[in-house]
């Protein structure tokens, strides 16, 4: 089994995770010697098994240089994000590559305009920066009923969403609709931790394959379902998915990224 190593250290003031080794490419696949800088602006449900390590993780198996950035205290909105002189003076302590963007769960389903207005905001500290920013499309909660998720919060989401990345120019991760895919293949999957809206590690996993794939335009079919981190000098495994698991969630991830279409969803 492929496995991806990584040394991550929160550093001081909380700079976020930093990645300092890099892997061989897959076979016969080009290696782009390609230098980002991610800063992941949301809540629980960026750092919650550290999406962050996992995307730097999946950058660095491509041989792809990574600095990570973090700021996501736990059911924080975009709109309090947006009002935080903390969160514009992190925007501009760096030049960013990207800036992943991430709401509250629920609150784009009730609030869709405050999403919006927050959105244009930080979309625009993003660009100042010369950053790209990647609005992060969230899941619906679980539910009984098949696929095991709440398809109408999931439809909400997705519409909020979309609207706050097009009145931006802002690229989508439809996080949300692939795992809803992924759930309509297989609802014995465990993508929520128990009893929780909150991902697994192997929901983040396809959410970190997801941001990849927006991010590089890369699929991420081949790359490796282990994830094992040196978190301030202590081993931690982000991730371990099994490799035919860890291809279905690669192929879902690239699919949706490949067939969502804003301009259908944007559509009255």
């Amino acid at each position: 089994m492929a496995v991806a190593q990584i040394s991550i250290s929160s550093g001081p003031g909380g700079r976020g995770t930093q990645l300092n080794t890099t892997l061989p490419p897959r076979p016969a696949t080009p290696a782009p010697q390609v230098s980002a800088q991610i800063l992941f602006i949301g809540n629980s449900l960026t750092y919650c098994n550290d999406l962050p390590g996992m995307v730097g993780a999946l950058f660095a198996a491509h041989r792809q240089s990574v600095g990570l950035g973090q700021h996501a205290p736990g059911a924080t909105s975009l709109m309090e994000h947006a009002k935080n002189p903390v969160v514009a003076q992190k925007i501009s302590s760096r030049r960013w590559t990207y800036i992943v963007l991430q709401d509250q769960s629920a609150l784009p389903t009730v609030q869709p305009q405050e999403t919006l207005e927050a959105g244009r905001t930080l979309c625009e500290l993003a660009r100042k920066a010369g950053a790209v920013p990647v609005f992060y499309l969230t899941w619906g909660y679980p539910s009984d009923k098949p696929p095991g998720m709440d398809l109408a919060m999931q439809r909400n989401l997705t519409k909020a969403y979309v609207v706050a990345a097009r009145a931006s120019k802002a690229l989508l991760a439809p996080v949300g609709p692939a795992w809803q895919a992924a759930l309509e293949k297989d609802p014995k999957l465990k993508l929520y931790a128990a009893n929780d809206y909150h991902p697994s590690p192997e929901g983040t996993y396809l959410t970190a394959c997801v941001l990849y794939s927006v991010m590089t335009r890369l699929s991420p079919v081949g790359l490796p379902g282990t994830v094992t981190a040196v978190v301030n000098g202590a081993p931690c495994t982000l991730v371990n998915v099994p490799p035919a698991r860890a291809r279905f969630y690669q192929q879902v991830a690239w699919d949706t990224v490949q067939n969502f279409s804003v301009e259908k969803i944007a559509a009255p």
